[in-house]
C-alpha cells in the first residue's frame, strides 16, 4: 500500500469485512475526517457503523463533531478518550446520551438517529 502523493506522514485506515459465501458482499465503506479523529462509515443493511479514532493514538478530553450520514440509525464507537462522563449530542436537539468511559478501554459507544453529534465531557 502506498500514497497516491508523496508526504511527510500519511495515514492508513484498513477496514477488514468477514462474510460468508452466502453473503451479498462487502458494505460500502467510506473515510471520515473529523478533525483531531478519522474513521470511517459503514453502511449496513439497517444501520451505519462510524467508527472514530485520533490521529495520534492519545487519549483526549476535546469535544469530537462528526455526522452520521443517511437517515438510518448510526451505531457509534469512539476511541482515544480521557474516563470520565461523556454526552453524545445531536444537533441542536435535546436529544442526549449520556456515556461513561472507563480507563481500560477508552472508549464510547451508543446508538442514535442520523445527524451530526458532539461528543464532549
Amino acid at each position: 500500500v502506498s500514497p497516491k502523493t508523496a508526504a511527510a506522514e500519511d495515514l492508513f485506515l484498513t477496514v477488514m469485512q468477514v462474510t460468508d459465501c452466502r453473503s451479498p458482499g462487502r458494505r460500502p465503506v467510506h473515510g471520515l475526517d473529523a478533525g483531531e479523529r478519522v474513521g470511517c462509515t459503514i453502511e449496513g443493511p439497517d444501520a451505519t457503523w462510524v467508527v472514530l479514532m485520533r490521529r495520534d493514538s492519545q487519549r483526549s478530553a476535546e469535544p469530537a463533531e462528526f455526522t452520521v450520514p443517511g437517515n438510518r440509525t448510526g451505531r457509534v464507537l469512539v476511541t482515544d478518550l480521557t474516563p470520565g462522563r461523556w454526552q453524545a449530542r445531536r444537533g441542536e436537539s435535546s436529544e442526549i446520551r449520556e456515556l461513561m468511559v472507563d480507563q481500560d478501554s477508552g472508549t464510547a459507544w451508543f446508538e442514535g438517529p442520523a445527524g451530526t453529534w458532539t461528543l464532549s465531557r
